[in-house]
């Protein structure tokens, strides 16, 4: 009788550890499931130059899905400012080809775009010299990456992911 107490009283405490365990990681995943991607730049010789840690927002996350427009053709529009210039990125996700267009850009300001890979590999860098830039990476792989664009030293990083 004995035995069969301390048995019950040890599963007991078993199975109010499992839960609580269960409740630590359901509260917890919120924080864990937020991406973050890391950003590297690099010189003219390839050396790299700088890592940039960046916390991408959760899906759910209402400033995001307020910069988002889903269109009839269900492409989805990221529109967000740099300093005083709004900056459309579409279709996103993309099969490969996507459009940046830079709204009433200021003249005298210098701005500039690069293409990594989630791994920070540089996939393309190019001055913006007119205000609408369509960028072709259908010959990459499929799978996010990530597009930085600088306007007169302030700079800003999207995902843009190819289906």
């Amino acid at each position: 009788m004995f035995n069969a107490l301390q048995n019950y009283k040890h599963m007991k405490r078993k199975i109010i550890t499992a839960i609580i365990c269960m409740l630590v990681t359901l509260t917890a995943y919120p924080l864990i499931a937020q991406q973050t991607v890391v950003e590297f730049q690099y010189d003219a010789a390839g050396n790299r130059v700088l890592r940039h840690v960046i916390e991408l927002p959760p899906e759910n996350d209402k400033e995001t899905q307020q910069n988002r427009e889903v269109s009839d053709t269900t492409e989805i529009t990221y529109t967000e400012t740099i300093g005083q210039t709004e900056i459309n990125i579409y279709p996103n996700p993309n099969g490969g080809r996507f459009t940046v267009v830079i709204q009433n850009p200021e003249t005298g300001k210098k701005a500039s775009l690069a293409l990594y890979t989630v791994t920070g590999a540089l996939v393309l860098k190019r001055d913006l010299l007119t205000s609408k830039t369509e960028i072709d990476i259908r010959n990459r792989e499929n799978g996010p990456y990530m597009l930085s664009i600088a306007i007169d030293g302030k700079r800003k990083t999207w995902k843009v992911i190819k289906q």
